[in-house]
Order: structure tokens, then sequence, then C-alpha cells
């Protein structure tokens, strides 16, 4: 009995070895289908290594201890899937993995001292684009490789500092100081002032839809989920949003729970594209949490085909199955 539960105990830690060095494959795989402009091959490596790296065990391990030993992989796999999806023309998912790495800062801070290759170096300004509201520390390794950071902005010249300095000294000042005096100062008796003319304020500029997206994100990632579903359900139902944008405010929906809100949106999206399948699986899980069983399974039997079979994904598959045999 004692013999076979040591080989029970060995056979563990081999299966455990192995899914380590699967994982550690998956992501040099995906990295060499990068460099290879390979980008839909490396996007499914990428990804299935991300999840493989903060497996069921990795989480546990970070619940009881809270360390997260595959934190470099995982991040380093979150790198180049960024940067896969971004070459493909995707930003909304090239986003997800942006902010699905400064979460995994929260936990401790990595992304400075991964040892990251050149072909890495476009990551830094791709995360400024999507998410600017979130600054990122500068890469030690791509810093030694020589890849220049981006260039600060450009300072003002002097002309354009001058008129800047005077509107914001008219701004901040009472208006009868900031304005010059109408009349000269020599005459005994002065006119009458003219009535002045009623200042026109000008209308507030609308809001652009990105900038709504971004603010969205920043609001969930700060804890304030009303005002992120509040802004993520104004692009979501706006006449003017683009296919890419209802994506990612459906998206940001599902993942502040706001299911109700998220069915909606991803209605308004229309048929599913390929290489949509995160998509469909986000729109199955809002189905279900909605009570729309039968749609929530007919979504998710469409998209897991496609999907890597992590704990999330089973977990509502085995709740959908159920359910539908009730």
């Amino acid at each position: 009995m004692r013999s076979f539960a040591i080989v029970s105990i060995i056979l563990f830690l081999l299966a455990q070895a192995d899914e380590v060095l699967n994982s550690d494959h998956l992501l040099q795989r995906g990295k060499e289908e990068f460099r290879a402009a390979r980008y839909e091959a490396a996007v499914d490596d990428l990804r299935a290594a991300a999840a493989a790296f903060i497996g069921p065990d990795e989480r546990q391990l970070y619940i009881d201890t809270g360390r997260m030993p595959a934190l470099p992989q995982f991040e380093e796999s979150l790198v180049y899937l960024a940067l896969s999806n971004a070459k493909l023309g995707r930003d909304p998912e090239a986003r997800d993995a942006v902010e699905r790495l400064l979460s995994a800062e929260r936990i401790a801070s990595t992304y400075k001292t991964l040892a990251l290759d050149r072909d890495a170096a476009e990551f830094e300004p791709l995360a400024r684009r999507l998410m600017p509201e979130v600054t990122l520390p500068a890469n030690d390794q791509l810093a030694q490789l020589g890849v220049a950071p981006a260039p600060p902005p450009q300072p003002e010249s002097a002309e354009t500092a001058e008129r800047t300095a005077l509107a914001r000294a008219i701004q901040e000042q009472p208006i009868e100081h900031a304005l010059p005096s109408v009349l000269p100062a020599t005459h005994s008796t002065p006119a009458p002032a003219p009535e002045a003319a009623p200042v026109s304020t000008p209308a507030p500029q609308p809001v652009s839809l990105t900038t709504k997206l971004k603010q969205a994100q920043k609001a969930a990632l700060n804890g304030d989920v009303d005002n992120a579903v509040f802004l993520f359900s104004q692009v979501a139902s706006s006449s003017n949003a683009n296919r890419s944008q209802i994506a990612a405010a459906a998206t940001g929906l599902y993942r502040t729970s706001a299911y109700i809100e998220a069915v909606e949106a991803f209605k308004r999206l229309g048929p599913f594209a390929r290489g949509e399948a995160d998509l469909r699986y986000y729109d199955a899980v809002a189905l279900y949490e909605t009570g729309h069983y039968d749609e929530a399974r007919r979504q998710l039997a469409c998209a897991l085909p496609y999907l890597e079979p992590n704990d999330d994904v089973v977990r509502y598959q085995t709740k959908i199955e159920q359910t539908s045999l009730q």
C-alpha cells in the first residue's frame, strides 16, 4: 500500500513536470511563430501557454503562499500575444492581453526585469497606444539591447508657449483684469461704455468613443465598476460605434459581470466572424447568467472547438450542459 502511494506521488510530480515543460514549449513555439510572421498560429500557442502558466494549481499556490513562480513566463506570453494580435489588426484582443499583464503586475512587479528579445520592442509603444492612462515601466533588457524608448513630447516653441501662457492668464484672472481698458486714461469725462456683447460659451466637444472605452477600462481597473458599466454601455449602444468598439465594450461588460448589458451588446455586434471564438464564449456565459440557456448552449458549441479547455471554460461547459438536461 505504501509503495503504491509513493508511485502515485512520483506520477503526480512527473505529470506536473510535463505540464511545465509543455507550457514552456508552447511559449517558445509561439515566439518562433511570431518571428516567422505566422501570427494566427502564434496567437493560439501563446494563449494556451498563458492559460497553462496560471492553471488551477498555480492559482491555488498563490492563494496559499502569495507566490506565483511562473509569473515571468505568463507575462512574456502576454507580451507576444498582444504583439501577435496587433499584427492581425485585433486591437481589442491586444488590449485584453495588455490589461491582463497590468493586472499581473499587481501581484509582483515583473515586466521591468523580463528577459525580452529585440523583437518585443514594439510592445511598450503598443501598450501606450492601447492604454495611455496606465504607465508601464521600461524593460531593462530592451534598454540594454539599445531599443530606444518612445521619444518624449516635443517642447513648445517660444511663440506657442507665450500664447499658451497668455491664454491661461486670461482664463485664471477675473475678466475685468484680464482685458485691457476700452478708453484712454486721459479722458476726463468718459463716455458710457458700450454694452458688452453676450459672450457665447463654446459647446463642449463630444467625447470620442475611443476615449470612453479607455475611461471605462481605467474605471474597471480602479474598481469603479458602476462607472465602467455606464461607459461601456454608452459605447455599445452608440449609433456611431464600429464593430471593433462594440466588441471591446461588450467584452468590458462581460468582464465586469454586467451580463444583461453584455447580452445586448453582443446582439448588436451581429454574427461572429472566424477567429472570434473568445467573443462567442463571452456571449455564451452572459446568456447563461441571464437565463438564456438554449442560446448559451448553441454559442458555446460553436466556440468550444477553438477554445483552450481552461478551468473557466470547463466549468461553464459543465454548467450549461447540466442546465440543458434539466
